[in-house]
């Protein structure tokens, strides 16, 4: 069922031989290097030894792959597990120009490949070393060429029928972005009055966060986003696209909360940005004008009057009318902004009617005329002025 030193050997032999042969082809090195990687020692001796069997018509380099005891743990119930290895290279003097830059190539080429797949595994390579030089031999097959003896190690870790990380993509506005680090979670509320079952929860009921770390990068969706963290603008919406293989693939439309930057020296840069779910918004306008709203209460009073009826007296409705607290921050491009802060500063209360109108997401609106009854103001702690309004409903009569 585990992949046996044998496939390692013929996976790593397969992939020497076709950079040995690109390189070779585009003149980056000198001597056209054939590779045999074996993890039986007596093979290894006999190729050393130049006692081929393999082909007598190739000089080959031969490689030893050994397994290496560690205290590394095993987890096969889980079909994964993690193997260290390591390489003896016994490789002609002549050639040793060559086989460094071909092992260069063959790390490079390590480090930058996620995963790849031999007999249904899929195989993370990790920790694969640079070619280290140990010793230089003189020739014991008969000939008069020196040998040279490398070493390098690597540690992989293999999975069967696990998903990996490379098969996850994200694209935010259709745009492609590489992802190094991400944190999903759902946070779904128990509403007391509906049973236990498969419901659907009200909006905003369940809310999504999504944070994802991503490279400092000089691309444009990636400045674009970089830019959006550090500016003052606010919900601003995204569409998110998560596509984890054939396993799922989810959309979001989100708004950016929070973001920071990861420096560490000598590291790569990136940045983590945080995604809420962006909720439905209930539009409300004074005299036609979308001010920025921070809160909203309204709340109708009932006034009642008392009627005599022999010995029983009984409290009838008389009237009805609305009180209306709202926040608003304070906008200096908007008119009506500024004529309700104005108003609070001169105390122009009980003057001037405004239409109050809310847009509730479900089709559901409303409309007021109201007079402004009170209003307070004061700066937070970032310097943004807030005001408060207290608004009255207008009634038939224009009375308040």
């Amino acid at each position: 069922m585990y992949l046996t030193d044998k496939q390692i050997a013929t996976a790593i032999q397969t992939d020497l031989n076709t950079i040995a042969t690109t390189l070779y082809d585009a003149t980056t090195i000198d001597t056209k290097v054939v590779f045999y990687i074996t993890p039986n020692l007596q093979e290894y001796d006999r190729l050393v030894e130049m006692e081929y069997e393999v082909d007598d018509d190739i000089v080959y380099t031969p490689i030893l792959l050994k397994r290496v005891s560690s205290s590394i743990q095993d987890d096969f119930t889980q079909g994964t597990y993690t193997e260290a290895y390591i390489c003896e290279i016994f490789a002609y003097q002549n050639d040793k120009d060559s086989i460094e830059n071909i092992f260069n190539q063959y790390a490079y080429d390590e480090s930058v490949t996620d995963s790849k797949t031999i007999s249904g595994w899929t195989v993370l390579k990790s920790r694969t070393s640079k070619l280290q030089f140990l010793n230089i031999f003189t020739a014991t097959d008969g000939t008069d060429l020196e040998r040279v003896h490398y070493m390098f190690d690597f540690t992989w870790q293999f999975v069967l029928g696990g998903i990996m990380d490379s098969a996850s993509t994200f694209t935010i506005d259709g745009n492609a972005i590489d992802v190094i680090g991400v944190s999903y979670s759902s946070d779904k509320l128990s509403i007391a009055n509906i049973a236990y079952g498969d419901n659907i929860t009200p909006t905003g009921a369940t809310g999504f966060v999504l944070s994802l770390t991503i490279p400092a990068q000089n691309l444009a969706p990636n400045i674009a986003l970089f830019d959006d963290m550090q500016s003052k603008k606010f919900n601003k919406s995204y569409a998110i696209i998560w596509t984890i293989a054939d396993f799922h693939t989810q959309s979001y439309t989100m708004t950016m909360r929070s973001g920071s930057l990861n420096y560490v020296r000598d590291q790569l840069i990136s940045y983590t940005l945080t995604f809420e779910e962006a909720l439905a918004r209930t539009s409300i306008t004074v005299d036609t004008q979308i001010l920025p709203v921070l809160s909203f209460n309204l709340v109708r009073e009932v006034k009642t009057k008392s009627n005599a009826d022999g010995i029983e007296v009984k409290n009838t409705p008389a009237e009805t009318g609305y009180t209306m607290a709202i926040k608003f921050g304070y906008k200096s491009s908007l008119a009506k902004s500024k004529e309700l802060l104005q108003a609070i500063l001169d105390k122009n209360y009980m003057t001037n009617t405004y239409t109050i109108a809310l847009a509730i997401t479900g089709g559901v609106a409303q409309s007021y005329t109201v007079y402004l009854a009170g209003g307070t103001y004061a700066f937070e702690q970032t310097g943004e002025l807030m005001y408060d309004c207290t608004f009255v409903e207008v009634h038939p009569n224009g009375t308040a």
